[in-house]
């Protein structure tokens, strides 16, 4: 059985390997053109872009653990809302948020892959989380490759 069989597989392996460092695992869980979502609702687009965002997690010794998932498939798409829990006792301060995720994955050729990866969702913090994701590491993306929240906000208006 493959880590990646099934979506919800997919997600736990991404998580497995994010939590141990291991960069070149948890960004082949993505596919090429996936996007990971910033706590401030920054889209980065690219494996290369999300690979550094991950970095920036691993220095600051960032865990995630996910608790729940609910998810619905609809051929080679699979649509997922996680419950993750992220801790971090690395550089900075430490924390302790819980997060209701949006994961969108693809079925590409036998794997399910990350396509999008929203952490604190899709429309940045809400009022319940804003001072504990004040405290996550300051996620810097490249000067290429993303596109700023209102951009974001542009392109889910209809």
């Amino acid at each position: 059985m493959s880590p990646h069989d099934t979506p919800e597989r997919a997600a736990l392996s991404f998580a497995n390997a994010q939590n141990a460092g291991d960069l070149d695992v948890a960004t082949s869980c993505f596919a090429r053109d996936a996007c990971f979502i910033t706590p401030d609702a920054t889209a980065i687009r690219g494996r290369a872009e999300i690979r550094a965002i991950l970095a920036q997690l691993n220095a600051s010794s960032v865990q995630i653990q996910i608790e729940g998932q609910s998810t619905l498939k609809a051929g080679e798409v699979a649509l997922s809302i996680q419950r993750w829990t992220m801790r971090s006792c690395g550089v900075g301060a430490p924390f302790v948020q819980t997060s209701s995720a949006t994961v969108l994955l693809r079925r590409l050729e036998s794997s399910w892959k990350l396509m999008i990866l929203a952490p604190w969702g899709l429309g940045g913090p809400g009022a319940e989380s804003r001072q504990a994701i004040s405290t996550l590491p300051s996620l810097k993306p490249p000067d290429r490759g993303h596109a700023p929240r209102s951009a974001l906000i542009a392109e889910r208006a209809p």
